[in-house]
């Protein structure tokens, strides 16, 4: 419960997204900087120190996990766009209700109530319009 709490507020509140992304282009430039102060040697750079600067593999870090945590709110927000469109909605209302539905109506039938299939063929003619 906590656990989930917790993914709800990190991908889908505004406010913590928008904290997220300003960290991670401040991280990005810190490090930049601090890369090129590194690779300099007397005045110019030494693009063979790269590998041995520690700045570099913390450029890699924030760059690989803010891609990953544009990659989970590009598919929540992608998710929360096809409730725009009727059709899916109503696509995904059927999926949802119908087999519900069918289970409850399969129980009142076995238990031998007899307006249960008149209400079942109604409420799906209901359902599907």
């Amino acid at each position: 419960m906590l656990l989930e709490k917790f993914k709800q507020v990190l991908f889908e509140a505004p406010l913590i997204r928008l904290l997220i992304q300003i960290t991670s282009n401040v991280l990005t430039a810190f490090f930049s900087g601090t890369l090129v102060y590194e690779i300099t040697l007397s005045g110019k750079l030494d693009w063979n120190a790269l590998y041995h600067a520690s700045s570099t593999y913390c450029i890699l870090f924030v760059v690989s996990l803010t891609a990953w945590y544009s990659k989970i709110t590009y598919q929540l927000d992608t998710d929360i766009l096809k409730f725009g469109d009727i059709d899916y909605c109503t696509a995904y209302m059927r999926s949802k209700c119908l087999p519900e539905a069918a289970e409850q109506y399969k129980q009142a039938i076995r238990t031998g109530n007899k307006d249960a299939l008149a209400n079942a063929k109604s409420e799906l003619k209901r359902l599907l319009k």
